[in-house]
């Protein structure tokens, strides 16, 4: 760099994206709506590569999704977007009118580089105030990181303006920071990495580029920027090394430092390595202050994908730590719980297909990642169990639910009216009016919810439509042993 401003040092930070295999569009030649802080073309194409065998419709329910995380404090609202983005989308719809669950990925973690990586200058958002990042980094079209540059050239500019500018940010447009997985602030001299809850002495540097050598330079952004920049390792990054921690009311947002990501993914390689051969791995050695609560969180969350069937054992020697790693685990399994969860069919206890589907689906999990022959069936039997045991409570859930709904004579007389008017509306349609006008009245009500009951109205409807003279009423009486009230009945012949 020739010269210390902040505008040569942003192109040089440029190239060295491109060199890294990013594409690059300046800002101000997008055209767009700048009260969408994503990249709206990308996010919808990535969405449509990632899941080519899903419908339209949930294709398009996920973007909305995905766009529309409103609810909740910043915190809440990040963490709700990096679960979308770690465990997937899940999408609720109505097929052959069964209710079904669809899990829409935004990130490919199995192939890194087949997602879209795009490094953007200039990125205009306007929500409560404008802003103007310097540089944004994307992925499928997500803006997950902001960096912010100051130039050590000129003499009105502090440590701190950077990280302070941030903070702006996150006043002024706090949609931007919703999809943020941790920010960046450099002066040249220095940079730094931290995420949204982070308070400025929790910035932290990236000292190396493989986890070997360690750099020493005063002037070294490129070890930063490709220490954690490289496409893989920052996907691996976003699967593998952020979390949250909720202590005392108050929600911290998480990110490994260097020393923790190269040790733990090393501990693990190590361990893959012993689980087949002697049993030997190692030690895992830190200093007192380094993070080693976290590093053994990072280390279980990484052994649980790998091998889903182990058994942890902490041992320590302080009461405050057992306090302090029981909060951190008990955290963890919840995400871990909630992955697998994930991989559910809603239909579980009526299809014998997606048992069979599941079964599958562990049997290669265990066998890509060597878990131990004599002890696959086991593990295999004890996820499917848990998988049963978590559909039988759902099915009581949902039943208990819709027993209000469905003897609210209003919400099947607004279905059938509306199917006799427009005979092809789809059940999406039907879900979003009803959802409109009845949401307040029932707001325990989930979407999955009012797609049961639009599929059971709407069988009613097409049994009704073979017996013209029908009414709701009749249908609800056949169905569910309700009593009649003929003074209140909507006749479809009268209409």
């Amino acid at each position: 760099i020739n010269q210390f401003t902040e505008d040569s040092y942003e192109q040089t930070l440029i190239d060295l994206f491109k060199r890294m295999g990013y594409h690059y569009e300046c800002g101000y030649d997008v055209e767009r709506d700048f009260r969408e802080p994503w990249y709206v073309d990308d996010l919808k194409q990535a969405l449509r590569k990632q899941n080519p065998k899903m419908s339209d419709e949930v294709i398009a329910e996920s973007y909305r999704l995905v766009t529309h995380v409103n609810e909740g404090t910043l915190e809440q609202r990040n963490e709700q977007m990096m679960d979308y983005l770690q465990n997937g989308v899940e999408v609720k719809y109505v097929a052959n009118g069964r209710n079904l669950t669809a899990l829409v990925r935004l990130i490919d973690f199995e192939h890194p580089t087949k997602n879209l990586f795009k490094v953007c200058n200039q990125w205009r958002v306007v929500e409560h105030e404008k802003i103007r990042c310097d540089i944004v980094v994307f992925v499928n079209g997500v803006p997950i990181v902001v960096i912010e540059l100051k130039s050590p050239a000129n003499d009105n500019v502090e440590e701190d303006d950077a990280y302070l500018q941030i903070k702006q940010y996150q006043q002024k447009c706090p949609s931007l920071f919703v999809f943020n997985a941790f920010s960046v602030t450099s002066d040249l001299l220095t940079t730094k990495a931290g995420t949204l809850t982070a308070k400025q002495n929790r910035y932290m540097e990236w000292k190396s580029r493989d986890g070997v050598s360690e750099s020493a330079e005063v002037i070294d952004y490129e070890t930063f920027f490709e220490g954690i920049f490289r496409r893989e390792r920052l996907i691996d990054i976003l699967q593998n090394f952020l979390c949250f921690d909720h202590k005392d009311g108050r929600t911290a947002k998480i990110m490994a430092a260097y020393h923790q990501y190269f040790a733990v993914n090393k501990a693990v390689a190590k361990t893959c390595e012993a689980v087949g051969d002697t049993g030997k791995i190692g030690v895992f050695w830190h200093t007192q202050g380094s993070g080693k609560s976290l590093s053994m969180v990072f280390y279980v969350h990484r052994l649980i994908q790998l091998f889903p069937q182990c058994t942890i054992v902490v041992v320590t020697d302080r009461n405050d730590l057992d306090q302090q790693l029981y909060e951190q685990f008990v955290a963890l399994t919840r995400e871990l719980t909630e992955q697998l969860r994930r991989n559910r069919a809603i239909d579980w206890n009526r299809k014998e297909s997606a048992r069979a589907k599941m079964r599958v689906l562990v049997k290669r999990l265990l066998k890509k990642y060597k878990y131990p022959p004599e002890g696959q069936e086991k593990a295999l039997e004890t996820v499917m169990a848990q998988c049963n045991k978590w559909a039988d409570d759902d099915e009581n859930v949902i039943e208990r639910k819709l027993a209000n709904v469905e003897d609210d004579r209003e919400v099947g007389n607004l279905i059938y009216q509306r199917l006799l008017m427009a005979p092809d509306t789809s059940d999406y349609e039907l879900q979003r009016e009803v959802m409109e006008v009845y949401g307040e009245r029932y707001p325990d009500m989930r979407i999955i919810d009012w797609q049961h009951v639009i599929a059971d109205y709407t069988s009613m409807v097409r049994e009704a439509a073979k017996q013209p003279s029908a009414t709701i009423i009749d249908m609800q009486q056949r169905q569910y042993g309700m009593a009649a009230e003929p003074e209140s009945n909507y006749n479809s012949e009268e209409e």
